[in-house]
């Protein structure tokens, strides 16, 4: 069943709102360069809304390992999302605490740099120079090599409840992380656009897809 995340909540009020819909999970940003950054305190209102079968998802960029060793403490995270130019060794020393999660720039020989990660979800999204991630701009799905798929894959960048399905059908991801597609403004959710979202998925989340 193809999974769901929304990503770069910054209100309680849009926490809850994912939860009614079933979304499987959020993501918090606490990445103070990105303008869906979060403090500690704003994040654990947002996880206080969320009903307990929804996934935490810390988002960090080369933090250091005592503060997201905080975040995982204070917040309950049920995972880490690491943004950054993370070394394996680095990875494998949290993967001891917390499930990771290592998102990767779909542009510019992602096949090799996934390679490096094998052990470990990889969130395929489109980054620009100084911007790892949330840049609402799609990646060219037909540079996907069914040879090259990552072996646990969630597909990111620039995904909307228009082209939703159309990805989801060419590249057959285990799980979908949408943020701007969603917002009204960086950070403030849509409720239209979020239930939009999930009714386009909706057909994916009754029928299991496996790679071909």
């Amino acid at each position: 069943m193809l999974k769901v995340k929304f990503c770069g909540l910054t209100r309680a009020q849009d926490a809850r709102l994912a939860g009614d819909l079933g979304v499987d999970a959020i993501g918090l940003i606490l990445y103070k360069k990105s303008p869906r950054y979060v403090t500690l305190d704003g994040a654990q209102r947002i996880v206080h809304a969320l009903p307990p079968w929804t996934a935490r998802i810390g988002v960090f960029v080369n933090e250091e390992p005592a503060i997201i060793k905080k975040a995982i403490d204070a917040l309950g995270l049920s995972a880490i999302q690491l943004h950054g130019d993370e070394s394996p060794a680095f990875i494998e020393d949290l993967a001891l605490h917390i499930p990771v999660i290592k998102a990767l720039s779909a542009t510019g020989g992602w096949p090799q740099r996934a390679q490096v990660y094998t052990s470990y979800p990889v969130l395929l999204d489109h980054a620009t120079p100084g911007n790892p991630g949330g840049t609402g701009q799609t990646w060219d799905w037909s540079e996907m090599d069914p040879e090259s798929r990552p072996g646990y894959f969630i597909l990111a960048g620039g995904l909307t409840s228009d082209n939703v399905k159309d990805a989801v059908d060419s590249l057959r991801p285990d799980a979908v992380d949408v943020s701007s597609g969603i917002e009204r403004s960086p950070g403030i959710k849509d409720s239209d656009r979020m239930q939009a979202f999930m009714k386009a998925v909706a057909q994916f989340r009754v029928q299991e897809y496996r790679n071909l």
